[in-house]
């Protein structure tokens, strides 16, 4: 029901906002129920009750990870995280359920690996997200998810449990052709990759013809991008996800949109002189 629930309301307002103005209504009061919320239940921001926004300390990946026990509701220390999550990379799980949560890692693309919990109720939040917003037609159209990453998570098992998709996880650290067998029988309707991969598999595609494919893991460079086209025949579309959450995702023309219904975005300058 929470999938449900947030697919609709995502699709609902993806049709029905209009102006800047109204993104910014509704994420002013998602910030001020969010902001009471942190800071009763979550120790690094216990003496911040009662501030606004701009009074709480600016976070990076290496404050987060330095303050992760006073960071998370549920007292859960880094070390005991670490040690679950590294756990099950050896397992080649990339994710590990421990007392009811997800604990992941990031792939580490920037050079520094992000760690994250989330609780099942976060977990059917982000499919239904990521299903509104990636798969719009969506229920009505079934559809054969094929992930190849160099990390698995338990978000992922989230999918496989909602009925109409069929989603196959490929694990990357084994190389693209060690999968092309399997890929070619599981038959995707949608890919998922980072570009490099996209772009081996769109060279000799054999027998496969996504109806949508998505980068990820990578920035997608513009000549990836045009080869890929040209090889599957569609557009390819980005996700961008990162320790942070479900960022953004780009729309049928190719175009990033940042996903601010879930998210509040404070962009800084970028000088280019």
């Amino acid at each position: 029901m929470i999938t449900l629930r947030t697919f609709a309301a995502t699709r609902w307002r993806a049709m029905t906002w209009r102006t800047r103005a109204g993104v910014e209504a509704f994420q002013a009061k998602r910030i001020e129920r969010h902001l009471d919320w942190l800071t009763c239940n979550v120790p690094f921001y216990g003496a911040f009750k009662g501030r606004p926004l701009d009074q709480l300390p600016i976070m990076d990946k290496t404050l987060m990870l330095a303050n992760f026990g006073a960071l998370n509701s549920v007292g859960i220390a880094s070390e005991e995280a670490w040690a679950q999550a590294r756990s099950s990379l050896a397992s080649a799980n990339s994710s590990a359920r421990w007392h009811g949560l997800t604990i992941g890692m990031s792939s580490g693309t920037s050079g520094n690996r992000g760690l994250f919990l989330v609780n099942d109720r976060e977990r059917y939040t982000w499919l239904g997200a990521i299903l509104a917003k990636a798969l719009p037609e969506f229920p009505l159209r079934s559809h054969r998810v094929a992930l190849l990453l160099a990390m698995n998570n338990d978000l992922y098992g989230a999918a496989r449990e909602s009925g109409r998709l069929s989603l196959k996880f490929f694990d990357l650290r084994s190389g693209v052709e060690a999968h092309r067998a399997d890929l070619e029988r599981f038959n995707p309707t949608v890919i998922v990759a980072p570009p490099k991969a996209l772009r081996l598999l769109s060279e000799a595609r054999g027998t496969l013809t996504p109806y949508r494919v998505f980068s990820g893991a990578e920035v997608l460079d513009p000549s990836d991008a045009k080869f890929i086209e040209a090889g599957f025949g569609v557009v390819p579309q980005q996700i961008y996800q990162a320790t942070e959450g479900f960022l953004g995702v780009s729309c049928g023309a190719g175009r990033v949109h940042l996903n601010e219904d879930f998210l509040h975005f404070e962009l800084e300058p970028i000088d280019t002189a």
